[in-house]
């Protein structure tokens, strides 16, 4: 019996995407402090941030949803860094410990996000 390779469903491949596109700017600015705003970053070379939330007293931070265990970020979001300097970088992914990406990267827990959203000042 021979096997096929089974296509990936529009469900799954789309998963990410919709963390990014709906759920992440609903959900978080819901917890976030009053008045903060959310917004999506891209410039036309394709750097990127999924979401910008700027916190009252005009601090931002840059987030990036990722779908994997091991989260990464690309360079799209050290370039996006770059040009609005945020106060916090968080890699907001499915897993449940916190910890450094870098010098100023923490990947975090959907749960984390939104306390620390929570607890913002």
């Amino acid at each position: 019996m021979s096997r096929r390779a089974e296509p990936i469903s529009p469900r799954r491949r789309n998963c990410e995407r919709f963390l990014q596109s709906v759920v992440a700017p609903k959900e978080f600015p819901a917890v976030a402090p009053e008045a903060s705003e959310a917004n999506y970053y891209r410039t036309s070379n394709g750097t990127e941030v999924d979401l910008v939330l700027t916190l009252p007293g005009g601090k931002p931070w840059a987030i990036e949803i990722k779908r994997s265990s091991a989260p990464k970020v690309a360079r799209g979001f050290h370039s996006a860094c770059a040009d609005l300097k945020p106060s916090k970088r968080f890699v907001v992914y499915p897993g449940e410990e916190r910890f450094s990406l870098d010098d100023e990267i923490d990947a975090i827990s959907v749960t984390a996000f939104a306390e620390a959203l929570q607890s913002a000042q």
